[in-house]
């Protein structure tokens, strides 16, 4: 049975409720917390996110460093393929 992804970009099929992400017919592995700002990206790909819903949201009752939200992010990007100078999928809008 072969699942059905919930959203489409570029080469990618994401699935938040199945903690999924594919490239193709790849899986593409992130850490949970990655994988959760991704969703949130994407879910909320009309409006820009702020560093401070992202902090909010992907660690609600965890205080965390900006460090580490940057630190996902990339990780984000390098599965994407993507990079803060040739953005394709993640814009970063100071």
């Amino acid at each position: 049975m072969q699942a059905r992804f919930r959203y489409c970009f570029g080469p990618f099929r994401l699935d938040p409720g199945a903690f999924r992400l594919e490239r193709g017919e790849t899986s593409v592995p992130l850490t949970p917390k990655a994988f959760d700002i991704l969703s949130l990206l994407v879910r909320e790909r009309h409006r820009g996110v702020t560093k401070q819903e992202l902090l909010d949201t992907v660690w609600a009752e965890t205080a965390v460093t900006e460090n580490t939200l940057t630190q996902r992010i990339k990780e984000v990007r390098e599965a994407l393929g993507d990079s803060a100078q040739q953005s394709r999928y993640i814009r970063t809008i100071p």
